[in-house]
Protein backbone atom coordinates (compact mmCIF):
# COMPACT_ATOMS: atom_id res chain seq x y z
CA UNK A 1 0.00 0.00 0.00
CA UNK A 2 1.82 3.06 -1.26
CA UNK A 3 0.69 5.83 1.09
CA UNK A 4 2.70 8.89 2.07
CA UNK A 5 4.27 9.62 5.44
CA UNK A 6 1.48 11.95 6.55
CA UNK A 7 -1.13 9.25 5.98
CA UNK A 8 0.66 6.87 8.35
CA UNK A 9 1.34 9.62 10.85
CA UNK A 10 -2.35 10.47 11.10
CA UNK A 11 -3.27 6.80 11.42
CA UNK A 12 -0.81 6.03 14.20
CA UNK A 13 -1.41 9.22 16.13
CA UNK A 14 -5.07 8.24 16.26
CA UNK A 15 -4.03 4.91 17.77
CA UNK A 16 -1.99 6.72 20.42
CA UNK A 17 -5.28 8.04 21.82
CA UNK A 18 -6.69 4.58 22.48
CA UNK A 19 -6.97 3.07 25.94
CA UNK A 20 -5.10 -0.06 24.85
CA UNK A 21 -2.05 1.97 23.82
CA UNK A 22 -2.07 4.02 27.01
CA UNK A 23 -2.40 0.86 29.11
CA UNK A 24 0.52 -0.85 27.37
CA UNK A 25 2.66 2.28 27.69
CA UNK A 26 2.09 2.56 31.43
CA UNK A 27 2.73 -1.14 31.93
CA UNK A 28 6.07 -0.84 30.11
CA UNK A 29 7.08 2.10 32.28
CA UNK A 30 6.31 0.00 35.36
CA UNK A 31 8.38 -2.92 34.03
CA UNK A 32 11.34 -0.65 33.29
CA UNK A 33 11.14 0.91 36.75
CA UNK A 34 11.02 -2.54 38.35
CA UNK A 35 14.11 -3.61 36.42
CA UNK A 36 16.01 -0.44 37.27
CA UNK A 37 15.25 -1.01 40.94
CA UNK A 38 17.39 -4.17 40.77
CA UNK A 39 20.39 -1.85 40.64
CA UNK A 40 22.43 -4.03 38.28
CA UNK A 41 24.76 -2.74 35.58
CA UNK A 42 22.71 -2.87 32.38
CA UNK A 43 22.63 -1.64 28.81
CA UNK A 44 20.07 -1.18 26.05
CA UNK A 45 20.41 -3.28 22.90
CA UNK A 46 19.45 -1.09 19.93
CA UNK A 47 19.24 -2.31 16.35
CA UNK A 48 17.90 0.94 14.80
CA UNK A 49 14.66 -0.92 14.12
CA UNK A 50 11.32 0.48 15.20
CA UNK A 51 10.87 -1.71 18.30
CA UNK A 52 14.23 -1.13 19.94
CA UNK A 53 14.13 2.57 19.00
CA UNK A 54 10.81 3.05 20.79
CA UNK A 55 12.03 1.03 23.77
CA UNK A 56 15.30 2.93 23.98
CA UNK A 57 13.55 6.31 23.94
CA UNK A 58 11.13 5.19 26.64
CA UNK A 59 13.92 3.90 28.89
CA UNK A 60 16.14 6.94 28.46
CA UNK A 61 13.20 9.18 29.32
CA UNK A 62 13.03 7.39 32.66
CA UNK A 63 16.80 7.18 33.18
CA UNK A 64 19.20 8.79 30.71
CA UNK A 65 22.31 7.36 32.39
CA UNK A 66 22.19 3.99 30.62
CA UNK A 67 24.61 2.76 27.98
CA UNK A 68 23.25 1.89 24.54
CA UNK A 69 24.89 -0.85 22.47
CA UNK A 70 24.32 -1.41 18.75
CA UNK A 71 25.66 -4.17 16.51
CA UNK A 72 26.39 -2.83 13.02
CA UNK A 73 27.89 -4.59 10.01
CA UNK A 74 28.00 -4.61 6.21
CA UNK A 75 24.67 -6.46 5.94
CA UNK A 76 22.67 -3.56 7.37
CA UNK A 77 20.33 -1.49 5.22
CA UNK A 78 22.11 1.41 3.46
CA UNK A 79 20.24 4.06 5.47
CA UNK A 80 21.14 2.67 8.88
CA UNK A 81 24.47 4.39 9.48
CA UNK A 82 23.03 7.84 8.74
CA UNK A 83 19.96 7.07 10.85
CA UNK A 84 22.04 5.86 13.78
CA UNK A 85 24.15 9.01 13.73
CA UNK A 86 21.01 11.17 13.55
CA UNK A 87 19.41 9.51 16.59
CA UNK A 88 22.62 9.51 18.63
CA UNK A 89 23.11 13.23 18.01
CA UNK A 90 19.45 14.12 18.53
CA UNK A 91 19.20 12.44 21.93
CA UNK A 92 22.84 12.73 23.02
CA UNK A 93 23.09 8.96 23.45
CA UNK A 94 26.02 7.27 25.18
CA UNK A 95 26.61 4.46 22.70
CA UNK A 96 29.06 1.68 21.96
CA UNK A 97 28.97 0.17 18.46
CA UNK A 98 30.16 -3.41 18.09
CA UNK A 99 30.86 -5.18 14.79
CA UNK A 100 32.09 -8.57 13.58
CA UNK A 101 35.75 -8.78 12.64
CA UNK A 102 34.81 -10.10 9.18
CA UNK A 103 32.69 -8.92 6.26
CA UNK A 104 29.38 -10.75 6.41
CA UNK A 105 28.98 -10.53 2.64
CA UNK A 106 31.95 -12.89 2.42
CA UNK A 107 30.28 -15.32 4.83
CA UNK A 108 26.85 -15.67 3.21
CA UNK A 109 28.33 -17.36 0.15
CA UNK A 110 28.23 -20.53 2.24
CA UNK A 111 24.60 -20.05 3.35
CA UNK A 112 21.36 -20.76 1.56
CA UNK A 113 19.67 -17.44 0.81
CA UNK A 114 16.17 -18.73 1.58
CA UNK A 115 17.02 -19.62 5.17
CA UNK A 116 15.90 -17.33 7.96
CA UNK A 117 19.45 -16.24 8.53
CA UNK A 118 18.58 -14.02 11.50
CA UNK A 119 16.95 -16.86 13.43
CA UNK A 120 18.72 -17.59 16.69
CA UNK A 121 18.91 -21.24 15.74
CA UNK A 122 21.26 -20.61 12.82
CA UNK A 123 25.02 -20.54 13.34
CA UNK A 124 25.41 -17.38 11.25
CA UNK A 125 23.25 -15.30 13.56
CA UNK A 126 24.59 -16.95 16.68
CA UNK A 127 28.19 -16.24 15.75
CA UNK A 128 27.90 -12.78 14.23
CA UNK A 129 25.22 -11.24 16.44
CA UNK A 130 24.51 -13.00 19.72
CA UNK A 131 28.13 -13.91 20.42
CA UNK A 132 29.10 -10.26 19.97
CA UNK A 133 26.57 -9.21 22.60
CA UNK A 134 27.72 -11.95 24.97
CA UNK A 135 31.35 -10.97 24.51
CA UNK A 136 30.60 -7.30 25.07
CA UNK A 137 28.61 -8.06 28.21
CA UNK A 138 31.33 -10.27 29.68
CA UNK A 139 34.14 -7.85 28.87
CA UNK A 140 32.33 -4.90 30.41
CA UNK A 141 30.76 -6.86 33.30
CA UNK A 142 27.16 -6.10 32.41
CA UNK A 143 24.59 -8.07 34.40
CA UNK A 144 21.44 -6.90 32.64
CA UNK A 145 20.17 -6.05 29.19
CA UNK A 146 17.07 -4.35 27.80
CA UNK A 147 15.71 -6.03 24.65
CA UNK A 148 13.05 -4.60 22.34
CA UNK A 149 11.44 -7.96 21.59
CA UNK A 150 7.71 -8.28 20.96
CA UNK A 151 5.75 -11.49 21.48
CA UNK A 152 3.68 -10.76 18.40
CA UNK A 153 6.65 -11.21 16.09
CA UNK A 154 7.04 -14.97 16.40
CA UNK A 155 5.77 -18.09 18.13
CA UNK A 156 9.11 -18.45 19.92
CA UNK A 157 8.92 -14.97 21.40
CA UNK A 158 5.33 -15.56 22.47
CA UNK A 159 6.32 -18.76 24.28
CA UNK A 160 9.29 -16.99 25.86
CA UNK A 161 6.98 -14.32 27.26
CA UNK A 162 4.52 -16.89 28.58
CA UNK A 163 7.28 -18.84 30.34
CA UNK A 164 9.58 -16.05 31.55
CA UNK A 165 7.40 -12.93 31.55
CA UNK A 166 9.10 -9.53 31.34
CA UNK A 167 12.16 -9.84 33.57
CA UNK A 168 14.12 -13.08 33.87
CA UNK A 169 17.58 -14.59 34.16
CA UNK A 170 18.89 -15.97 30.87
CA UNK A 171 21.13 -18.97 31.47
CA UNK A 172 22.81 -18.72 28.07
CA UNK A 173 23.84 -15.08 28.47
CA UNK A 174 24.11 -15.30 32.25
CA UNK A 175 22.32 -11.96 32.40
CA UNK A 176 19.00 -10.63 33.56
CA UNK A 177 16.86 -9.85 30.53
CA UNK A 178 14.16 -7.19 30.46
CA UNK A 179 11.67 -7.09 27.58
CA UNK A 180 9.45 -4.14 28.52
CA UNK A 181 7.50 -3.84 25.26
CA UNK A 182 6.88 -7.57 24.82
CA UNK A 183 3.11 -7.09 24.75
CA UNK A 184 3.08 -4.11 22.40
CA UNK A 185 1.67 -4.44 18.91
CA UNK A 186 3.52 -3.03 15.92
CA UNK A 187 0.80 -0.38 15.82
CA UNK A 188 1.67 0.57 19.41
CA UNK A 189 5.30 1.00 18.41
CA UNK A 190 4.57 3.32 15.50
CA UNK A 191 2.08 5.24 17.63
CA UNK A 192 4.78 5.83 20.25
CA UNK A 193 7.32 6.94 17.66
CA UNK A 194 4.97 9.42 16.00
CA UNK A 195 3.59 10.66 19.32
CA UNK A 196 7.09 11.55 20.46
CA UNK A 197 8.29 12.88 17.07
CA UNK A 198 11.04 10.27 16.92
CA UNK A 199 12.65 9.85 13.48
CA UNK A 200 11.88 6.44 11.97
CA UNK A 201 14.19 4.38 9.78
CA UNK A 202 13.06 5.03 6.16
CA UNK A 203 12.88 1.32 5.32
CA UNK A 204 9.52 1.10 7.13
CA UNK A 205 7.85 3.38 4.62
CA UNK A 206 8.80 1.32 1.58
CA UNK A 207 5.32 -0.17 1.50
CA UNK A 208 4.58 -0.98 -2.15
CA UNK A 209 4.47 -4.73 -1.49
CA UNK A 210 2.87 -4.74 1.97
CA UNK A 211 -0.28 -3.46 3.62
CA UNK A 212 1.39 -1.14 6.12
CA UNK A 213 4.73 -0.30 7.80
CA UNK A 214 3.78 -2.91 10.40
CA UNK A 215 4.46 -5.66 7.86
CA UNK A 216 8.10 -4.69 7.38
CA UNK A 217 10.59 -6.38 9.68
CA UNK A 218 14.06 -4.88 9.75
CA UNK A 219 16.77 -7.47 10.08
CA UNK A 220 19.75 -8.00 7.85
CA UNK A 221 19.34 -6.99 4.21
CA UNK A 222 18.73 -10.62 3.24
CA UNK A 223 15.14 -11.60 2.39
CA UNK A 224 15.52 -14.74 4.53
CA UNK A 225 12.99 -17.57 4.57
CA UNK A 226 10.26 -15.19 3.32
CA UNK A 227 11.94 -14.72 -0.06
CA UNK A 228 9.13 -16.68 -1.72
CA UNK A 229 6.48 -14.58 0.06
CA UNK A 230 7.35 -11.30 -1.63
CA UNK A 231 10.45 -10.19 0.24
CA UNK A 232 12.66 -10.86 -2.78
CA UNK A 233 10.42 -8.70 -4.99
CA UNK A 234 10.47 -5.98 -2.34
CA UNK A 235 14.28 -6.07 -2.25
CA UNK A 236 14.55 -6.02 -6.03
CA UNK A 237 12.25 -2.98 -6.24
CA UNK A 238 13.74 -0.84 -3.47
CA UNK A 239 17.38 -1.98 -3.45
CA UNK A 240 18.13 -3.20 -7.01
CA UNK A 241 21.91 -3.03 -6.66
CA UNK A 242 21.86 -5.16 -3.53
CA UNK A 243 19.45 -7.59 -5.18
CA UNK A 244 21.79 -7.99 -8.17
CA UNK A 245 24.71 -8.59 -5.83
CA UNK A 246 22.79 -11.29 -3.99
CA UNK A 247 21.74 -12.94 -7.26
CA UNK A 248 25.36 -13.36 -8.27
CA UNK A 249 25.84 -15.43 -5.12
CA UNK A 250 22.44 -17.18 -5.21
CA UNK A 251 20.82 -17.06 -8.68
CA UNK A 252 17.74 -18.94 -7.38
CA UNK A 253 16.64 -15.70 -5.72
CA UNK A 254 15.36 -14.49 -9.11
CA UNK A 255 12.77 -17.26 -9.13
CA UNK A 256 10.98 -15.55 -6.24
CA UNK A 257 10.37 -12.26 -8.11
Amino acid sequence: MNKDYEYWKKLYLAHSETNSFKKNLQKSKDIISEFLELGIKSYISWSCGKDSTAMMHLILNLNNDIKVVSEKDDMDFPEEKEYLNEIVKLYNIDIDIISPDVNLWDIIINHNIVEDIHSKGIDFSEKYFYDLLRGYSEKNKYKGIFLGLRAGESWGRLMNLKVHRYIYYNQNFKQVFCQPIAEWTAKDVFAYLFLNNIPILPVYFKTNFVNSPEDIRKSWILPGNRASEGNASWLRYYYPNIFKKLCIIHPELRSYT
